[in-house]
């Protein structure tokens, strides 16, 4: 069953190099009802997708900025992620300073940064050369 979308929709399945997918997308939609700490979320925005998602009760708003990085939709509110997808869609200056906040934002996620933090929490006297 297509819905009628088959001229407009492709779902590709299992693809190999997701950052070359990424690349030729300008939205990124997260439609997960449940999340731990969506990488995948992170994956879109460092490469300045726009991203929609459902608000979970953990996860993409530890995240977006809804407005200044991305869109937060209410849980389960099918209507409005299909709202805020063609905003994004309709609206392209708004797409492109969405996607330009998200990559900057994902910058805070970079190894070289999260690194430094996990080895700060793990040995708290690495300064002192004790650990």
């Amino acid at each position: 069953m297509t819905r009628g979308l088959s001229d407009r929709v492709r779902l590709l399945g299992y693809v190999e190099d997701m950052a070359e997918q990424f690349e030729q997308a300008s939205i990124f939609v997260l439609s997960s009802r449940a999340e731990g700490f969506p990488m995948v979320l992170i994956e879109a925005m460092s490469k300045g997708l726009a991203v929609v998602s459902f608000d979970c009760p953990t996860g993409p708003a530890d995240i977006i900025d809804h407005g200044a990085n991305g869109l937060l939709v209410p849980p389960g509110e099918i209507a409005g992620l299909a709202d805020a997808i063609r905003e994004l869609v309709h609206d392209a200056p708004k797409r492109r300073r969405l996607g330009a906040a998200a990559a900057e934002l994902a910058q805070d996620f970079r190894m070289s940064r999260v690194g430094r933090l996990w080895e700060d929490l793990t040995c708290p006297r690495r300064a002192s050369n004790a650990c």
